[in-house]
């Protein structure tokens, strides 16, 4: 069984998989809608964590089910479309803030396909060119990004916990529509001192320290 801590902290970190196969993203969704804030917050390739957990004993549990990681999936995880050698495509998506809805994750696994999870994205993968098309259709207005050149793939942020001193999301979010962040700009929005999801690589943070202020640091 996989491990959760049984102090909870904001936002519970749970290894899972590279590959999620059919049933996968499901069973992860049902986990964050019935035990956390009915998200997925992908924000470390590898890892994906669960905000505001009600029973880490139930989470464990539930985690235990996923399949076994069989691979390593692919090496291009970059948003768009990549051919493959078999006439099928890959298709990478972004994900606005490192979230994915649990709603939006179970149409994922609809498509019944393996899904590879990184850092604020996922890659569907061995899609016909049709399928692709329906999702890309589907999914865009649902909050998933498909255009490398997006701004939102440019930011992430924090749960945004009753630590936040600011409206951490929505801030970001206004951000992202003013053209507020540069776009060689890798950002991280976060509502406390504890910085939850910091990315690992190059990023300048958002610290808010008001309600609209914020503290800028490159890290």
């Amino acid at each position: 069984m996989t491990e959760v801590p049984a102090h909870v902290p904001e936002l519970v970190d749970v290894p899972v998989p590279h590959v999620l196969r059919p049933g996968d993203l499901a069973l992860l969704a049902d986990a964050a809608d019935d035990l956390a804030d009915g998200h997925l917050h992908l924000l470390v390739p590898g890892v994906i964590g669960f905000a505001g957990v009600s029973d880490p004993v139930g989470l464990g549990e539930r985690v235990s089910r996923l399949s076994a990681d069989h691979g390593d999936g692919v090496s291009d995880s970059s948003i768009g479309w990549h051919e493959r050698s078999d006439e099928l495509v890959d298709l990478g998506a972004g994900l606005r803030l490192g979230r994915l809805p649990a709603q939006v994750a179970r149409m994922l696994d609809v498509i019944g396909c393996e899904v590879q999870v990184g850092a604020a994205t996922v890659t569907m993968l061995g899609l016909s060119d049709g399928v692709a098309e329906q999702v890309v259709r589907v999914l865009a207005p649902l909050g998933l990004v498909f255009d490398a050149a997006s701004p939102w793939l440019a930011v992430t942020a924090c749960q945004a916990c009753h630590l936040a001193v600011s409206d951490v999301h929505g801030d970001a979010t206004q951000a992202v529509h003013t053209g507020a962040i540069p776009a060689d700009q890798r950002v991280h929005v976060v509502g406390c001192a504890h910085a939850c999801g910091r990315p690992a690589g190059a990023h300048v943070e958002y610290l808010a320290t008001g309600d609209g202020d914020y503290e800028v640091t490159s890290r």
